[in-house]
């Protein structure tokens, strides 16, 4: 008798939803072409191992054409980008940042949504989403969040995740099935975004870490955080001297036909005197991340 064959996680279709922008006035900007290497690194091994995959792109209007041409290569055309107005308000890509994880609840289809960090390395991300997907069956749970660490005993923003100690989502990956989806009707597009521009007009600089601090506030205003399984985030980042090979392929290639692009924008407010509280990260625990985010502000400020 032949035995039937154990059904894959990947059986399943997904959508992959992420962030990209560039502040700097040069495309060609290194700490750019970095982030948009590792998309390009993270989409090509992506479609090498599940060719269903599709993705949705959230970019700010400096992402040039030249570079969504390279990305929807890399995609095979199974990309749609949201592209959001520059605003004047200093730190605005973190709204662009908190915007991916919008496509969790408002993403139409069957698939499942699944929010990355394009830098870090694809075969550690996509092995841990076979994980979670692993242990949602094993939890009859639909959705599931990776967190980090404060070292903070109290979460002054009273927003944390439901967990004996003080800890708060993992923007780097984030999971939501259609039965998750089904469940909360009354969310509609762009709830998410006019919640953040609710809380952001009266803010200052909005500060790096926004994005995770935005989601959490979220789920705890919409009760959507009992019902998610929460697992520690585990996760690599790309090597930064090592080329992504497929870039100068995807060059030779002539541009797609036709590109999804929706425009949306952000009314963020100008500037003010109030800040924005970031609970801070254990430092052991985020060491790779921490010194990411240290060069990405020195490089970019």
């Amino acid at each position: 008798r032949r035995r039937r064959r154990r059904r894959s996680s990947f059986d399943r279709e997904f959508v992959f939803s992420f962030a990209l922008f560039n502040i700097s006035s040069s495309s060609n900007h290194h700490q750019f072409v970095f982030y948009r290497d590792s998309c390009i690194e993270f989409i090509t091994k992506t479609m090498e191992a599940y060719p269903s995959s599709s993705f949705v792109a959230h970019i700010n209007e400096r992402v040039l054409r030249k570079d969504i041409n390279l990305i929807s290569n890399a995609a095979k055309g199974r990309i749609s980008y949201y592209r959001y107005n520059s605003s004047s308000k200093a730190g605005s890509q973190w709204v662009i940042c908190a915007m991916r994880f919008s496509t969790m609840w408002e993403h139409e289809g069957k698939e499942t949504v699944v929010v990355v960090d394009v830098h870090d390395s694809a075969d550690t991300m996509l092995r841990e989403v076979e994980r979670l997907i692993h242990l949602l069956a094993i939890e009859n749970k639909f959705h599931a969040l990776t967190f980090w660490e404060s070292d903070e005993i109290q979460c002054e923003n009273g927003n944390c995740l439901p967990l004996v100690q003080h800890a708060h989502t993992d923007g780097g990956l984030c999971l939501w099935m259609v039965e998750a989806r089904e469940s909360i009707p009354y969310l509609t597009r762009g709830d998410f975004l006019t919640f953040c521009e609710d809380i952001l007009r009266p803010i200052g600089k909005i500060p790096h870490g926004a994005d995770e601090m935005l989601l959490d506030s979220f789920l705890h205003s919409y009760n959507l955080i009992d019902t998610v399984l929460l697992v520690p985030h585990a996760h690599i980042i790309r090597d930064r001297d090592v080329k992504v090979k497929a870039v100068e392929m995807l060059k030779k290639l002539d541009p797609p036909r036709c590109v999804n692009v929706t425009e949306v924008y952000m009314s963020l407010g100008t500037w003010s005197s109030q800040n924005m509280y970031i609970c801070s990260e254990i430092e052991e625990s985020s060491r790779k991340k921490s010194k990411l985010r240290e060069s990405e502000l020195l490089n970019l400020s």
